[in-house]
């Protein structure tokens, strides 16, 4: 009998790890995940996919990527493109479109492509892929696309190793980049994945996952049990071009939990019928893994509210579980 989380989000057999692209299209909340089909091990990676009315209840629908000749489907981020800025869609039918890193398992390319749906469902990979190219043997990975609110456009965020790189673009096609931020000595320093970036209360918040060494255990706060697997974040503003951190001596590294990865969408006040709300969910592992036990799964939503100036929190956006 294999043991399944009731509420917590689950694939039906595989492997499961980052979510991806978590999006609000045509009446329903998308899921998209990291998916290895063909074995409970971190392989093969392709992107899953869940819908649902309420962010607790899903339903699982077909696989949405598949690995190609550029590589396995690694994690990234999806757009409604409302304004047809890309022309993959139409003004009165928008296209979902879906970025994400491919990675060749060979050469260790990693390059940013991306695909479209007009359904919700089936997706095309663009032709012309890669949107940006990489080199061999060089980390460039998980994008985050978002609006551009300062200079208007989209930008885009991924990460090379240790420093977030930013980008821009009037198409969501065309990319130039427009700045590099490096982590302030003070914050964990270690691999960089999945970033993603968001206004809040008048400040930008970058959300980092993060894949330490022993050697940075001393800047965890007394009532944290070091870990090399976290996610921090960064408080501070985005003039269109770049990120830059405010806070220049903390008395402690902001973290959000010891969680794997983590999607956030941001809701708007139509949908939500209240304010415009940003809702995040994050891959769970557990410390020890059995044979009878889903290996990973996905967290209840929360939405992410301001403490001050200094931080933000992650609250329980729901409570009928």
């Amino acid at each position: 009998m294999i043991l399944r989380p009731i509420k917590h989000f689950t694939p039906v057999k595989g492997w499961m790890n980052d979510p991806n692209g978590l999006v609000y299209y045509k009446g329903k909340y998308h899921l998209f995940y990291q998916y290895n089909p063909y074995s409970c091990e971190w392989d093969h990676m392709h992107w899953g996919h869940a819908i649902s009315d309420d962010l607790v209840n899903w339903e699982h629908l077909p696989i949405a990527l598949v690995p190609d000749e550029n590589g396995d489907i690694f994690s990234g981020s999806c757009v409604v493109d409302n304004e047809n800025v890309s022309g993959f869609g139409a003004e009165d039918n928008p296209a979902l479109i879906a970025f994400y890193k491919s990675h060749h398992t060979e050469t260790k390319r990693e390059e940013q492509c991306i695909a479209y749906s007009l359904d919700g469902v089936n997706f095309t990979k663009y032709d012309k892929n890669p949107i940006i190219a990489g080199s061999e043997n060089t980390p460039a990975r998980d994008p985050f696309v978002f609006e551009n609110k300062v200079i208007g456009g989209y930008s885009m965020c991924f990460t090379i190793e240790t420093s977030v790189l930013f980008y821009h673009s009037d198409n969501l096609i065309d990319w130039k980049k427009t700045g590099e931020f490096l982590l302030p000595k003070w914050s964990f320093q270690g691999m960089i994945e999945c970033p993603c970036l968001f206004a809040n209360s008048g400040k930008y918040v970058l959300m980092l996952s993060m894949d330490i060494a022993e050697s940075e255990y001393n800047k965890f706060s007394e009532d944290v049990m070091p870990h090399n697997r976290l996610m921090q974040y960064l408080v501070g503003d985005f003039d269109g071009y770049t990120f830059k951190v405010t806070c220049l001596n903390p008395e402690e590294v902001n973290l959000i939990s010891m969680n794997f990865r983590s999607s956030h969408a941001e809701i708007p006040e139509e949908i939500t019928g209240s304010e415009g709300r940003i809702y995040t969910v994050t891959g769970i592992a557990p410390e020890t893994f059995t044979a009878n036990l889903v290996l990973t799964e996905i967290s209840l939503p929360k939405t992410i509210k301001s403490i001050g100036d200094k931080a933000f929190v992650s609250c329980r956006s729901l409570n009928t579980f």
